[in-house]
């Protein structure tokens, strides 16, 4: 609890890893549990609560990570905000090296792997594959669970695209675009499949 900083000597590593404010290194964090900011060098101002939380993370910064193994992949990436427990075998790809910048993920191993940025996303295992997509906003249990780099999706409802792969899909509803693996449709529907509408002919109307 407190400043945590490579430099740190034996005293303040008995005091509960409290650092100095002057410290250059790791400034201003804040960890609990174990192995939680296992790897910080120089990283500052993150909080970090939970075993394994933030383990892998080196000079990301400002990033908050709540939960069980949560941003166990970060290492430099700034803004997060991922709070749920990361089951790391549910990950299907290869395991990623870093993640990106400005996410918001909550949920139960809620894209776990993301290495895109700015992506909004919430629910029991949804954008479980995501890696390089970027400006994603999917919300529901399982929805978007098929995507890796499609960008600009969103998707509403439980299952909703869960099988897309595609980039700027609009699904809103229960499995709405269940079957949809492609990217410029639209799809507003209350059961499996509802109404594709491809969004260039949407507009363009």
């Amino acid at each position: 609890v407190g400043g945590f900083d490579v430099t740190k000597g034996p005293i303040n590593q008995d005091f509960m890893y409290l650092t100095p404010q002057t410290s250059n290194n790791g400034q201003y964090n804040t960890f609990l549990g174990y192995g939680s900011g296992h790897s910080m060098t120089t990283g500052k101002e993150n909080v970090i609560l939970g075993v394994s939380a933030g383990y892998k993370n080196t000079t990301g910064g400002q990033n908050v990570f709540v939960g069980k193994c949560a941003g166990y992949y970060n290492k430099t990436g700034y803004y997060n905000v991922i709070i749920g427990w990361s089951d790391l075998s549910k990950y299907p790809w290869t395991t990623p090296t870093d993640l990106g910048d400005a996410n918001t993920l909550i949920g139960y191993s809620t894209s776990i792997g993301v290495t895109g940025d700015e992506n909004t996303i919430l629910g029991n295992l949804a954008g479980q594959s995501l890696t390089t997509g970027s400006y994603n906003c999917i919300f529901g249990s399982t929805a978007g669970q098929s995507l890796v780099s499609g960008n600009g999706n969103v998707m509403l409802g439980e299952e909703a695209g869960i099988n897309a792969t595609g980039q700027e899909n609009v699904f809103v509803g229960g499995a709405a675009g269940s079957s949809n693996t492609s990217g410029d449709f639209i799809v507003i529907s209350t059961n499996h499949e509802g109404c594709f509408v491809p969004r260039f002919a949407w507009f363009s109307q």
